[in-house]
């Protein structure tokens, strides 16, 4: 993947991109879908190279503090993803694993990555 490569829109690289991304977790979750779908729409990424924009953007999350989290209840509404890995390159692997292997895009209902206790 070529991380120079522009946005359609913006006169913003990969790199940058994927650097930025964890910049809205003060504010509010980041669902997977989203992630996915700027590497496929806003940067035409092709099939490899939009698993690799996934995983990065993932370490990128880990490293800013998020956890890996999926809808729970009113009680407790994000619950951590605890069973996806032991570091943050395991953790980034096994999330595009498990999205390619699933054959379906992610959605709203899947994952997401916020800074829980």
């Amino acid at each position: 993947m070529n991380i120079e490569k522009k946005h359609k829109y913006f006169d913003v690289s990969i790199g940058d991109w994927i650097k930025k991304i964890p910049n809205d977790l003060e504010f509010d979750a980041i669902s997977l879908k989203d992630i996915a779908n700027v590497g496929r729409f806003d940067f035409e990424l092709p099939n490899a190279d939009s698993e690799e924009f996934v995983r990065l953007g993932v370490l990128e999350l880990i490293k800013a503090g998020a956890s890996p989290v999926v809808r729970g209840s009113e009680a407790e509404f994000w619950v951590k993803c605890n069973h996806l890995g032991n570091n943050a390159e395991e953790i980034a692997s096994n999330i595009v694993k498990n999205w390619k292997k699933s054959g379906v895009d992610p959605d709203e209902e899947g994952l997401w990555f916020a800074q829980v206790d």
